[in-house]
């Protein structure tokens, strides 16, 4: 089974064509991103009443701009009116964007996100939550209408996330090596990864924009297999974002992108997710590479 993200800046009626195509391939699931754009989970509301089967995950939801209670409540909802579809993606992001653009501190993510995820469970499997945790403190509420707890993934984006998205759930990967993605221990998790998917240039940008804008995680991560993401880093920074582009090489290409196959990844992958930036590639030419990769839905 395969997932699809159209990226940060797709238009809604774009995003209702092009999952409506998707779900006519078979595709398993659409994930909205967020970022500091459109709301995923309106977005998701809205592909709840223009879709019919495929599933709609949030990739991620942040746990520092809303309060668990509202994560379960928006959750619920969009899962009751897509008759039981929705995924719940969660991620902490990180100090840059919850800082800057929500103004909020961004202090102990771990911790949050294990009380962000004991609260949203309790709530969705429809029992009262009385929590008194470091993080949060709440006492006798619970959600007035029937729901119910959907898959949930956590975006690992270091050990102790992966060790607690093992725990708790299941594990959001993205912009991770193939050589690293084979070496993580899932246990009885699901692993989904995200991958820059397009024509070579949109692969290219995707990746320079992460290594280079996209705080120190991904950076590292990439830096790790491919020590020239500091040659590529450099040159963002310095404005030069086309010859950032330019300097992503055809092995690091081939190990956090997907141009033609997902052999690469499917033995250690239960969900691929194909990635486009909807800035860099026509309607179009998504709609050709969902077709190419259709055999593998």
């Amino acid at each position: 089974m395969i997932g699809v993200n159209f990226g940060r800046s797709i238009e809604p009626d774009s995003l209702v064509r092009l999952s409506r195509y998707a779900e006519r391939l078979g595709y398993h699931s659409v994930w909205i991103p967020e970022t500091w754009g459109r709301d995923p989970l309106v977005l998701l509301s809205l592909l709840s009443q223009k879709t019919q089967k495929i599933k709609l995950a949030t990739c991620i939801v942040n746990i520092f701009s809303k309060t668990p209670a509202q994560i379960a409540m928006a959750s619920g909802t969009i899962d009751e009116i897509s008759g039981r579809r929705f995924i719940l993606g969660l991620g902490a992001s990180g100090s840059r964007v919850i800082e800057d653009f929500h103004g909020v501190k961004f202090e102990k993510p771990a911790e949050r996100m294990r009380e962000t995820v004991d609260i949203i469970t309790k709530l969705l499997a429809g029992k009262t939550i009385d929590h008194k945790g470091g993080i949060f403190k709440t006492r006798d509420f619970y959600l007035n209408f029937k729901t119910r707890i959907p898959d949930i993934y956590i975006a690992a984006l270091g050990p102790k996330m992966l060790s607690l998205a093992r725990e708790k759930g299941n594990i959001l990967l993205n912009m991770k090596p193939a050589q690293e993605i084979k070496k993580v221990k899932k246990g009885k998790a699901k692993i989904a990864v995200v991958l820059p998917c397009g024509n070579e240039s949109a692969r290219k940008g995707t990746v320079a924009f992460y290594i280079g804008q996209m705080g120190t995680y991904y950076h590292k991560s990439i830096r790790d297999v491919f020590p020239e993401a500091d040659a590529i880093r450099q040159l963002w920074n310095k404005g030069k974002r086309d010859g950032a582009a330019e300097a992503v090489t055809k092995d690091m290409l081939s190990s956090v992108t997907v141009s033609d196959s997902l052999d690469e990844f499917l033995p250690s992958v239960d969900i691929p997710i194909l990635g486009f930036d909807s800035r860099m590639q026509k309607e179009s030419e998504i709609k050709a590479q969902l077709k190419r990769f259709s055999q593998w839905a």
